[in-house]
């Protein structure tokens, strides 16, 4: 475990040593962009899961107290247009994702 937090430290130094002459606010820029970047890939790929469980069984998510109060913040629709609004969420979060990449 030792080596490993070694390790990581000479990594962020080199890191640190290459950018220092470019600037600290560029390489905070630069990283915060990639956590950002991480983020939304996170988001994108796992706003699939809940569609799928979805699509499985819609009956679950009216049966369940967090699905309950959902749908009520939503207008009423029933199961075959909740599934499409859901599939419209997904790949618009995936898009979200891609275009934060793209960036």
């Amino acid at each position: 475990m030792y080596k490993f937090f070694k390790n990581t430290g000479d990594l962020f130094l080199k890191v640190y040593t290459l950018a220092r002459p470019y600037g600290r606010n560029k390489l905070i820029t630069v990283l915060g962009i990639s956590f950002a970047q991480g983020l939304f890939q996170v988001l994108g790929v796992t706003s699939i899961f809940p569609f799928l469980a979805l699509a499985a069984d819609t009956s679950r998510l009216r049966d369940s107290e967090f699905g309950g109060k959902l749908l009520e913040l939503l207008p009423p629709m029933d199961d075959g247009r909740l599934l499409l609004v859901s599939g419209v969420f997904a790949v618009v979060m995936l898009f979200l994702s891609n275009g934060v990449n793209l960036a």
